[in-house]
């Protein structure tokens, strides 16, 4: 179990740290430099990458922060990240005609086998009419639709985005931790409710 530690007052997060003192070299600095809008689901953890990564740097990312690109699993998880992020980002998402996030499936080792970061198959999938279509030059990692001219396209389905490639095809990307990460400052007070 991990906390993150914050200066009262600044808000600012500087480090995950084991929960556990015998633990405290593993601690995990400045997670608010690679991830932001923070939120809580059935005792999950989600968050964004503060800006694009490549699959790459999302494996690192997810090795550094005891974390990976969400694995989502039912229609209500889905519907709840969509209608969190979507609310996060609506300045954003108004300003452009298409907007996506990256989730953790790709069909990269095998065109067509679309797994989870974890390897694991798929029980739920959401994807937007005639997907997957690998269009183009190929398409091998899912992304989650906010907005869309195609009104096939609805918030919250899923698109099979550009890229062939794990160090190429840089995307804002949904992070998932199993377990709530705790936000806490120096005399351990909760600074911050997830459950918004």
């Amino acid at each position: 179990e991990y906390s993150v530690r914050c200066v009262r007052g600044e808000k600012k997060i500087l480090a995950v740290i084991p929960s556990k003192p015998e633990s405290l070299e593993m601690a995990r600095p400045h997670i608010d430099e690679h991830f932001s809008h923070f939120t809580v689901y059935q005792n999950h953890t989600y968050a964004l990458t503060n800006k694009c990564v490549t699959w790459s740097i999302a494996k690192n990312l997810s090795k550094e922060f005891n974390s990976y690109p969400v694995k989502i699993e039912g229609n209500e998880e889905n519907e709840f990240i969509a209608n969190y992020f979507y609310n996060q980002l609506n300045d954003k998402i108004n300003k452009v005609s298409g907007y996506t996030l990256r989730i953790g499936l790709t069909d990269l080792s095998s065109e067509g086998d679309w797994r989870w970061f974890d390897n694991s198959n798929p029980l739920f999938t959401n994807w937007a009419l005639n997907g997957p279509n690998d269009y183009g030059s190929g398409e091998d990692f899912a992304e989650m639709i906010f907005k869309n001219k195609n009104p096939k396209k609805k918030l919250g389905t899923w698109n099979d985005g550009p890229g062939t490639s794990e160090f190429g095809n840089c995307k804002v990307t949904i992070f998932e931790w199993d377990y709530m990460v705790n936000w806490e400052d120096n005399n351990n007070n909760k600074i911050v409710s997830f459950n918004n």
